[in-house]
């Protein structure tokens, strides 16, 4: 979930039900410079990068303002999962570390516990690292370079 400042939402637990397919889209970490610089990657570094990419367009938010179609591309990817008889499907969090998992039947899941609370978000808090050697640093006056490297920011 992605709420604003404001909303509110409530938190609940899920058993499944049975044995069910996921179809997992995250490879694991890649390496940037190595997928951005490789002339010959190999099949097995091309279905990484290929599962990756999917595993992002999962994750990317589509705010209330885009457009239907903003969804298209991973909604024929769902239901061709679904075609091929799979239960769901796995991708990574881009919010956090976590994963997201989508069920395309809810009836394989029964509600455990819901909380007997509505939560509403207050505020929003971002951490930025910079990239090695493409920090900001600023020259301090005995010469020496003090270095930008953390940024930390909330919503009011």
């Amino acid at each position: 979930m992605r709420p604003w400042v404001g909303e509110s939402l409530t938190l609940a637990v899920f058993r499944i039900k049975k044995n069910i397919k996921i179809v997992d889209c995250q490879a694991g970490a890649e390496n940037w410079g190595e997928r951005l610089f490789d002339e010959n990657p190999t099949v097995e570094k091309l279905d990484k990068y290929v599962w990756n990419d999917i595993s992002k367009s999962f994750s990317r938010p589509v705010n209330r303002e885009d457009q239907e179609s903003a969804y298209l591309p991973t909604q024929i990817l769902a239901e061709a999962f679904k075609a091929e008889g799979f239960d769901g499907l796995a991708y990574r969090s881009g919010l956090e570390r976590g994963t997201n998992v989508v069920l395309f039947n809810v009836h394989v899941a029964e509600l455990i516990r819901g909380l007997q609370s509505v939560y509403t978000l207050k505020k929003v808090r971002y951490d930025f690292e910079a990239i090695p050697n493409y920090s900001i640093y600023r020259k301090k006056k005995d010469g020496t370079h003090l270095y930008l490297t953390e940024i930390q920011t909330e919503s009011p």
